[in-house]
């Protein structure tokens, strides 16, 4: 029920793509281990290198966005990246947001603006997976709800 995104046709070069790549992987597995979320979609992880990517994969993504239940963006640089599109879409459907970012201040004005107002769009800055994944650990079940 989990949509987990990351930036993969926006990076440059193949390895970003597997940095990322790996951060989705074990962001996906703390998803599965520490909640009762089972992660239903992440097209990184169905694309072993950036040459994989294709065109038709943007329809595929907003398809499997529209029947999920939680949204997860991983945003580890600013970049102009369809990844800012889904989560746009994910918050507009209503879906509960988790938003990691390295850096606040990379988030468009009206993301981070909106992440204060929404009920429904939680953000947290990260520095490395650890800090991720000890936030999924530590939130549980209630990683797409408001802090107890």
């Amino acid at each position: 029920d989990v949509f987990l995104s990351i930036p993969m046709s926006a990076v440059d070069n193949e390895i970003t793509y597997q940095e990322n790549r790996t951060l989705a992987r074990e962001v996906w597995e703390a998803i599965q281990q520490h909640t009762n979320s089972d992660t239903r979609y992440c097209a990184v992880i169905d694309h072993a290198t950036l040459t994989e990517m294709d065109d038709a994969q943007a329809a595929n993504d907003l398809a499997e966005l529209k029947v999920s239940s939680n949204f997860v963006l991983i945003y580890p640089e600013k970049l102009a990246s369809s990844c800012l599109v889904e989560v746009g879409t994910a918050i507009a459907l209503g879906i509960p947001c988790v938003i990691f970012v390295r850096d606040r201040n990379d988030l468009p004005y009206v993301l981070k603006e909106i992440g204060q107002q929404e009920q429904n769009v939680f953000i947290f800055s990260y520095e490395g997976i650890r800090d991720i994944t000890n936030i999924i650990i530590n939130r549980k079940d209630n990683l797409f709800k408001s802090a107890p």
